[in-house]
């Protein structure tokens, strides 16, 4: 089996991880007692599995007083 092959089978729909998914979207729908650093690394899991959020992002970012971690996934337009 390839590396490819193998990669793959790691993101393939099981049941757990459409539960996993649909939390995921949940958690980063309302997340009003979720730290930062938090909601950055769901963001970061959401991209995985091709679950991105605007909003989310957008919300993160506009916080001023961010961790050095959150304020890593700061996307630059340049």
């Amino acid at each position: 089996m390839e590396m490819n092959e193998k990669i793959s089978l790691l993101f393939e729909p099981t049941e757990a991880v459409k539960k996993g998914k649909i939390a995921l979207q949940r958690m980063l729908s309302n997340p009003q007692s979720m730290e930062d650093d938090a909601r950055a690394y769901l963001l970061y899991v959401a991209s995985l599995y091709e679950l991105w959020s605007s909003s989310s992002y957008e919300k993160l970012m506009k916080k001023e007083d961010l961790s050095p971690y959150a304020k890593s996934f700061y996307k630059s337009d340049s």
